[in-house]
């Protein structure tokens, strides 16, 4: 027998009750708007400079979503007398606290030109990269590698896949705090698996509080950051849902 009808009276079910249903809450989202052109630094948003040889600006040249979007950029002179290309643009985000346990998504749209051919790094850091703390001991290192084409994670493992150039491409990292686990996904794709914290140094240490995102190498080219998020997923509040559609979940078996 067709069960439509009570599938019917399930989601009417739902409706009519008005069951708390968890929604994702957003810490931060950044679509780029709100700024003038040119540097970020200083304009009211999460991102502070972090001292590259380029600032890190708003810029119109591409977007995901609106007309703007961040630029970092690499550095096409170079100032380190042992030949070494120096930082361009280099900016960081980071909360007043860390976050110590449920899940989270962070997450960008990034754009890779063709014609870059640096390294963009975006650090996703358990600490405060910032000043006075510049903790750099714990996280994961989601690059856009331009000298190898390839999109890398990078913390106890490394997991690279090809790079996505000259089109909008979704990154993200879904992190668990409470279990101690990271999902990143590349284009849509999971790219891979892995512990968030892998116990190299401080065990106890299982936190989320800051991103650092900077590009180096290469001469030419930048690459563009669109509509940053970084979003608490709560738990689906299944037991009381459950309970509550026991009886119709029994009147299924029953008509069948």
């Amino acid at each position: 027998m067709k069960c439509f009808p009570v599938r019917a009276m399930i989601i009417a079910f739902v409706l009519a009750t008005g069951l708390n249903v968890a929604q994702a809450q957003t810490i931060v989202f950044d679509d780029f708007e709100a700024y003038a052109a040119g540097s970020i630094d200083g304009q009211g948003g999460p991102w502070v400079d972090f001292g590259g040889t380029l600032t890190t600006d708003v810029s119109a040249v591409q977007a995901s979503s609106g007309s703007q979007s961040m630029r970092l950029a690499v550095n096409p002179i170079d100032p380190n007398p042992a030949g070494i290309t120096g930082y361009g643009s280099d900016v960081w985000a980071g909360l007043d606290e860390p976050l110590t346990s449920g899940k989270y998504e962070l997450g960008f749209n990034l754009y890779v030109p063709s014609r870059f051919n640096g390294i963009n790094f975006n650090f996703i850091s358990e600490g405060f990269v910032g000043p006075p703390d510049f903790n750099f001991d714990y996280g994961a290192y989601l690059i856009a590698d331009g000298v190898a084409d390839v999109f890398k994670y990078q913390a106890d493992i490394e997991v690279t896949t090809p790079l996505v150039r000259d089109a909008w491409t979704p990154v993200l990292a879904s992190i668990d705090l409470d279990n101690n686990s990271v999902d990143v996904y590349y284009n849509g794709s999971l790219l891979t698996s892995n512990v968030w914290e892998p116990g190299d140094g401080d065990a106890t240490v299982v936190s989320l509080q800051s991103i650092n995102s900077w590009a180096q190498d290469g001469t030419t080219g930048a690459v563009f950051i669109d509509d940053f998020s970084l979003v608490a997923v709560p738990e689906p509040a299944t037991s009381v849902l459950g309970i509550c559609l026991l009886p119709l979940l029994g009147l299924m078996r029953r008509r069948k």
